[in-house]
């Protein structure tokens, strides 16, 4: 009997630090999950790209965060790259991750057939935008021309 009662409490236990684990991750992940659509302040910074252009380089960054798919349009060209991965880490930088940020650039050279290298580059400021990185998915380097 008391095996059994410790079976449960251990159960219950366990069920309430999840439940916990995962109030915490939606209280900094939530705030772009509950976001409406930022499709227009993707066209309004970006007015000549294409919105297939724009929905591919989101699809790469939901992918590589672990987002679901249907929340890519609740990304904003304004959002810091540093801040939406720290959301998953209780808005810290972690001693070892998942290697979201890797999985991200990875996917953004394979979709646009660039060099990592090359989609690096504006990573070099911390507080790299999305727009940013979108830009150098786009054939005009950063800081050439018009940026939006």
């Amino acid at each position: 009997m008391t095996l059994i009662i410790s079976i449960i409490l251990v159960t219950l236990a366990i069920i309430l630090w999840g439940a916990w684990v995962s109030s915490k991750r939606f209280d900094y992940v939530g705030q772009y999950e509950l976001r409406p659509c930022q499709g227009r302040k993707w066209k309004k910074k970006f007015p000549n790209a294409k919105k297939e252009n724009i929905r591919r380089f989101l699809t790469c960054l939901v992918q590589g965060m672990d987002f679901l798919e249907e929340d890519k349009l609740k990304f904003s060209p304004e959002d810091e790259l540093i801040e939406i991965y720290r959301s998953f880490y209780g808005g810290k930088t972690p001693l070892s991750d998942e290697m979201e940020c890797e999985r991200f650039i990875l996917g953004l050279s394979q979709e646009f057939k660039m060099e990592t290298d090359k989609l690096a580059e504006p990573w070099k400021d911390e507080h790299v935008t999305l727009g940013e990185i979108f830009q150098a998915t786009q054939t005009q380097p950063i800081g050439s021309g018009n940026a939006g």
